[in-house]
């Protein structure tokens, strides 16, 4: 399979869709997108909570395009479309011959050129019937097709073979998080410098997070503090980019597990009853929720 993720960078590449545009403020993170760019492989798949600078990543890579390589960039913005709404969206960035799977598939056997297909923000909530079609998507899609995938949650696909076969490349939570030498440049670019242990002691209770680094740095840049998981903007982050748009039986159940250091599944069966438990606790994984292994 051809690699046209070495071919010499422009930003002459074709675009359909719209360029997503990068903050002023942002910062290069040459570690993760060289790593992206370099892999040769199907689907590059960006899977991690809300904040994890995924979209900022994508559009970092994007102004990289090859120029020989047609860029078509989809932004889903998380909202649950169904199987036609998808199709409506992606036949339009396509410009496929016809409004349905029908040219949507022709446009991916046959394409012109080597191509990048961007779905920046995949649907936040679970949707099966989704992520199979997009499963028959990518797999029946040319060799000339690179698959971009932005996502809070695992879709459902087959990862570990598509991992074994080498057509998958996946960064993580852990992976998207601020190390310190990030954290010390965005210092630097608000013309600051911290001690090692201030750095290293917001890393630790931020975990890395990076808009809670970002929301932290906009309050403390100047004189180093704690990093508080109470300040109201970071409140109001989350309640606006996650907890508004999640049903109310999730929600309250993300409410009473933020109460307890650790949990587990059977822990879950006794706070919400045998069977919702694990349900409702699986939901919540699934998602992204910011709930991670002990």
């Amino acid at each position: 399979r051809p690699n046209a993720s070495m071919a010499h960078p422009s930003i002459s590449a074709l675009w359909t869709g719209s360029l997503p545009r990068l903050n002023a403020a942002h910062l290069q993170r040459p570690r993760l997108s060289k790593a992206l760019l370099e892999a040769d492989c199907h689907l590059r798949l960006l899977c991690a909570p809300a904040g994890s600078g995924k979209s900022a990543l994508l559009s970092e890579c994007l102004q990289q395009c090859p120029s020989d390589t047609l860029c078509t960039h989809l932004n889903l913005r998380g909202q649950s479309l169904g199987c036609e709404g998808f199709v409506m969206q992606l036949a339009t960035a396509l410009c496929a011959p016809s409004n349905d799977l029908k040219g949507i598939r022709q446009q991916l056997k046959q394409p012109q050129q080597p191509m990048w297909l961007v779905l920046d923000d995949y649907p936040h909530l679970p949707d099966t019937t989704l992520d199979e079609l997009l499963n028959e998507l990518i797999q029946s899609s040319s060799p000339r097709i690179y698959w971009w995938l932005a996502s809070r949650r695992r879709p459902a696909l087959p990862l570990t073979r598509l991992l074994l076969e080498g057509d998958l490349f996946e960064l993580g939570r852990t992976e998207l998080s601020f190390n310190e030498q990030e954290l010390n440049e965005l210092l630097r670019l608000n013309g600051q410098s911290w001690f090692h242990q201030e750095v290293a002691d917001l890393l630790s209770r931020s975990q890395g997070w990076c808009s809670g680094v970002r929301l932290h740095l906009l309050r403390h840049a100047s004189s180093p503090m704690p990093y508080d998981q109470t300040d109201p903007r970071l409140l109001e982050y989350l309640r606006y980019e996650v907890l508004d748009e999640l049903p109310d039986s999730w929600k309250e159940a993300l409410y009473t597990l933020a109460q307890f250091p650790v949990f587990d599944q059977p822990f879950c069966e006794q706070l919400f009853g045998i069977g919702i438990g694990a349900q409702r606790l699986e939901q919540l994984k699934t998602c992204g929720l910011f709930i991670e292994p002990a």
